[in-house]
């Protein structure tokens, strides 16, 4: 008799945890939300076709930004890179361009074009779209612009 009540109540209690676990980790996602980018003081834009033509007319590369809306390292990388100072005047050769993968829009042809299996990766592109270099994560403020700047460098 024991054995018959043990096997009906353990599926019934794994059950309850799943609920209770599910039910804390949707709360803890919703309470955790990060907080939005501030101002970036790079100029991105959505159009990649434009950015191609505006980087071959001004002699530039192109940087495609994969990010995506549930990623926290692409948050914090919008939140505390893309809005320093230094970090735009590092971009200054280079024509930006905000790929979010959950919402491509223009920027879709890119997304099919050049594989990106994590999120943020920044792409450096010639004009012609040949890949010059790829970063893949965010390491913070000091990292990220030493890395950016060696590609740069190397362009």
């Amino acid at each position: 008799m024991l054995k018959k009540i043990q096997s009906s109540i353990v599926p019934l209690v794994v059950a309850v945890l799943f609920v209770i676990a599910g039910a804390a980790a949707i709360k803890s996602a919703a309470g955790s939300k990060l907080k939005p980018a501030g101002p970036s003081k790079v100029p991105f834009t959505t159009d990649s076709k434009a950015a191609f033509a505006q980087a071959k007319k001004e002699g530039k590369i192109v940087m495609v930004d994969f990010n995506a809306d549930w990623c926290g390292p692409c948050q914090q990388m919008k939140r505390e890179f893309f809005t320093k100072q230094e970090v735009a005047d590092a971009l200054t050769g280079v024509v930006a361009v905000d790929l979010n993968v959950d919402n491509p829009g223009d920027a879709s042809d890119i997304a099919d074009r050049y594989p990106v299996e994590a999120y943020p990766t920044l792409l450096f592109l010639d004009s012609n779209g040949k890949e010059i270099g790829r970063l893949v994560g965010y390491g913070g403020v000091d990292d990220q612009l030493r890395r950016v700047k060696a590609i740069i460098a190397r362009s």
